[in-house]
């Protein structure tokens, strides 16, 4: 038996906000990655640094990639560190988070 592999979308962030659920409009995307400084954000589980590191590999492949900013949440329950939080929003171009379990 040959099983297909089908592609799954987890979240689609160009669908924008659900209609009538959140008033606040979606953040501008830029045309491209290049020259961006990505921010990685692992929320605190065992493993989602190692999956961020792998996602950063691969759009790496893509696009001409600085060296990224790297933080970990103390918990998956928890929003970051006040202080990584201000630089992600002043220093990366785009945030990546993950749960890695």
């Amino acid at each position: 038996m040959t099983i297909a592999a089908k592609p799954y979308i987890i979240l689609d962030p160009s669908s924008g906000p659900l209609k009538g659920k959140d008033p606040r409009p979606m953040a501008r995307r830029k045309p491209t990655l290049d020259g961006a400084v990505l921010g990685l954000l692992a929320n605190g589980k065992s493993n989602s640094g190692e999956f961020l590191e792998a996602v950063y590999e691969e759009l790496s492949k893509s696009f001409e990639l600085p060296a990224p900013l790297r933080f970990r949440k103390d918990s998956v329950s928890v929003p970051p560190r006040k202080a990584d939080f201000e630089r992600l929003t002043r220093e990366a171009g785009a945030v990546v988070t993950a749960i890695g379990d």
